[in-house]
């Protein structure tokens, strides 16, 4: 096939970006108003969390949404129907649609997060993982089940919430997206014309971080840092052999950023002390450069290895910690990962859950999930 059939249906690239965003998110939205017309609150949970599993191409339209306005406005659409739906049905399922704010949002965190982690997670395990969560979050037995499309959760038995509820830090409009919340732009620092002669490779992986945090991961190009630095090009090559070295040196940067965290939680004695801390990135607002640097993966074999092997790390230290807390190995691992899942899920949210809204939802993690005899789930 040539462009010209290509040209034939589109203007240009913009007209296809538009017309692959409306068809995406029609056949969501769709997907998502058919469950919700399901009376019945253990099949529409069935139906939801295979349509978890099924993720498609989800992951990669997410990442791209963070560079492409059309497909930012389609997301937009899809989270806002998806947070309105999974409330109501976790309303129902509470008998307390007040209560439900908190763990719908929690839910659809993880749910997200699985889906962006760079280690690939086969539906089976993402079904097992989201099993581990819904009954400690609604407080009802589960399993999985082999459905016609797939595994899927099943709820067993309904019974009453595991902890008496507060009511949500807010409306869910605070969680709602809207169009006009522009993104942040934080100053790219300029170096100094006395210190352009002395540039080193640190300087460049600084602007590469700046330009990250402030236009994304499409403005990482040796042209965009040259000009950010005001030098030429046999500057950047001075120092790199090409953009694949360069990319490494922001990994290393990050993975040693990640590392000196991680480090620091190890060496915490008590675990409750130490799960606290590891679990305080969930209070964060979410740092761009890391939310791009999380997105760039989808395109960029380097960064994707790159934070695969941090949320290794991260993953492997929350599952000691949970075992010595007195969870089974299996429990750990399960609880560990959905807890990683969770912060790379809100880590990606756009625009960012409200500050007062993260303390609540942090504790409400801690307490449903993390602790092993809350719920009476192993």
């Amino acid at each position: 096939m040539t462009k010209g059939s290509f040209y034939h249906h589109f203007g240009g690239t913009p007209q296809f970006v538009a017309a692959f965003a409306a068809r995406w998110r029609d056949w969501l939205v769709a997907l998502l108003n058919a469950y919700d017309a399901e009376p019945d609150p253990r099949l529409e949970l069935l139906c939801n969390s295979h349509l978890v599993a099924i993720n498609g191409p989800e992951p990669a339209v997410r990442a791209w949404a963070l560079v492409e306005p059309q497909l930012a406005a389609a997301v937009r659409d899809v989270d806002n129907v998806g947070l309105a739906m999974t409330t109501r049905l976790f309303g129902q399922i509470l008998g307390d649609p007040d209560s439900a704010l908190i763990p719908s949002v929690l839910a659809i965190s993880v749910a997200v997060g699985l889906q962006q982690r760079m280690g690939a997670v086969e539906p089976a395990r993402m079904t097992g993982l989201l099993i581990e969560v819904f009954p400690r979050l609604l407080g009802c037995r589960a399993r999985v089940v082999a459905a016609d499309y797939g595994p899927a959760v099943s709820i067993v038995e309904l019974g009453p919430p595991p902890v008496a509820r507060a009511a949500p830090p807010g409306p869910i409009e605070d969680l709602l997206f809207t169009p006009d919340q522009p993104r942040a732009r934080p100053a790219i620092r300029q170096v100094s014309a006395v210190g352009r002669s002395g540039l080193t490779a640190e300087d460049f992986v600084d602007t590469g971080q700046q330009l990250l945090a402030r236009q994304g991961y499409g403005a990482i190009t040796v042209a965009e840092m040259c000009d950010a630095l005001a030098v030429t090009k046999g500057s950047f090559h001075h120092h790199f052999s090409g953009m694949d070295a360069f990319v490494e040196s922001m990994a290393q940067r990050r993975r040693n950023a990640v590392r000196r965290r991680l480090d620091h939680c190890a060496g915490i004695r008590d675990p409750g002390v130490r799960l606290d801390l590891m679990c305080r990135p969930l209070l964060s607002r979410p740092d761009p450069a890391a939310v791009a640097w999380q997105a760039w993966g989808w395109t960029n074999p380097t960064v994707a290895r790159a934070v695969a092997r941090d949320e290794e790390a991260e993953e492997a230290l929350l599952t000691a910690t949970l075992v010595e807390l007195g969870n089974t190995p299996q429990a750990a691992a399960t609880l560990a990962a959905t807890t990683v899942a969770l912060r790379v899920g809100l880590q990606q949210r756009r625009p960012p859950v409200p500050g007062h809204w993260r303390p609540r939802l942090a504790q409400t993690w801690t307490e449903l999930v993390l602790e092993p005899a809350r719920c009476g789930v192993p």
